[in-house]
């Protein structure tokens, strides 16, 4: 491998250990905060199934699973419908 190269390598497992890091300490603060507080565990879910890609993928992981109760698995297909319904108005104006 060229000098560069050898860098590039050394300056991304760099990058993804810091990454892997503010990630830990991020789902510390998150899960703290969200057993003391309803509210903004509530919101923090809220932003997290606001991003497609996520609620796309989360859904797909509880419909996969056979122990995951079915009572979140009709809620995230109500809250996909109900996006999907957004949007589609949107769109329609």
């Amino acid at each position: 491998m060229s000098k560069e190269a050898d860098l590039i390598t050394e300056t991304l497992k760099n990058m993804t250990e810091q990454i892997k890091l503010m990630a830990s300490v991020q789902m510390a603060v998150v899960t703290y905060l969200g057993e003391k507080d309803h509210k903004f565990r509530s919101d923090v879910i809220s932003e997290v199934l606001a991003v497609d890609k996520f609620r796309e993928s989360f859904t797909n992981f509880l419909l996969s699973r056979d122990d995951a109760p079915d009572e979140v698995k009709l809620q995230m297909i109500e809250i996909n419908e109900g996006i999907k319904e957004i949007k589609e108005g949107r769109d329609n104006a």
